[in-house]
């Protein structure tokens, strides 16, 4: 068992190279280090007290920090500047442009960002929909214009909205299983000229990207792939395999990633 004194060595050992990374992801952000870098070396006399107190010698090594070997986007820096970012754009709690949730058939432009945060918001509104009971849609086209709508527990609208050019993301919700682009997404990829798509659901995230036309693909063709694909593809969910049959014979650009951030299928 790690004893009191130990285990306060510890925390105070943590605490600057905790502060080291919400510098680095201050830094990265293009955002003033000056406050944080003052609290580290108070957090470092800290330490330094405390182990002078105790009789042992400062581990300096245990201070030190690498830089590029931590996700900033799990660091308070980082979620301070997308929600300061972002958060005035999508408006919590809408129900869409019908006032009534689930039956709104045309998205509403919610707002306008910087075109060079479109992969910052991507990621921004799609843990804000991941948990979702309903499915909700994002779409963000080449001039930064956000467009957003609400649906039912297993369908939302695009409405007339034209995809040309734009970044296409919608979640679904736990009730429908934790799956890939189903065929309706499918036929909504085939059909449009979206430039990515992306998918959340509470396990995964998917980014699909269209390299060659799908015009003449249908989803039965699509699914004879996919079992053609399973023996040596192995054991998976459907649609997950059905987008990597894909992938495989050069239409789509096709990734899956786990929450955590591990891999969890690409081609």
């Amino acid at each position: 068992m790690v004893c009191h004194r130990v285990q306060r060595r510890r925390t105070r050992e943590n605490d600057p190279l905790a502060l080291k990374r919400e510098r680095e992801a201050l830094a990265s952000l293009g955002m003033d280090t000056k406050a944080v870098s003052s609290k580290i070396k108070g957090k470092i006399k800290e330490y330094e007290d405390f182990c002078d107190k105790c009789g042992v010698k400062p581990d300096i090594n245990r201070l030190r920090y690498e830089c590029g070997t931590s996700d900033l986007t799990k660091t308070e820096a980082y979620g301070k500047y997308q929600e300061t970012v972002f958060k005035g754009t999508l408006r919590a709690n809408s129900n869409g442009t019908s006032g009534t949730t689930g039956e709104s058939k045309e998205p509403a432009c919610i707002g306008q960002i910087d075109v060079a945060k479109t992969d910052d918001a991507i990621r921004y509104f799609g843990e804000k929909i991941r948990k979702s009971d309903r499915e909700k849609l994002v779409v963000i086209d080449k001039a930064g214009n956000v467009y957003y709508n609400e649906g039912q527990e297993d369908v939302v609208s695009f409405g007339s909205l034209n995809l040309t050019g734009c970044k296409v993301l919608h979640n679904h919700p736990k009730s429908n299983g934790i799956v890939s682009f189903s065929k309706n997404d499918f036929i909504a990829i085939r059909d449009n000229d979206a430039v990515d798509w992306y998918l959340v659901n509470e396990k995964f995230s998917y980014h699909l990207r269209k390299i060659k036309s799908l015009e003449s693909v249908t989803y039965n063709q699509a699914w004879k792939w996919y079992m053609e694909d399973i023996a040596e593809t192995g054991i998976d969910e459907e649609h997950h395999l059905i987008m990597l049959s894909l992938a495989k014979r050069g239409y789509v650009e096709y990734e899956r990633k786990a929450v955590d951030g591990r891999s969890a299928g690409k081609d």
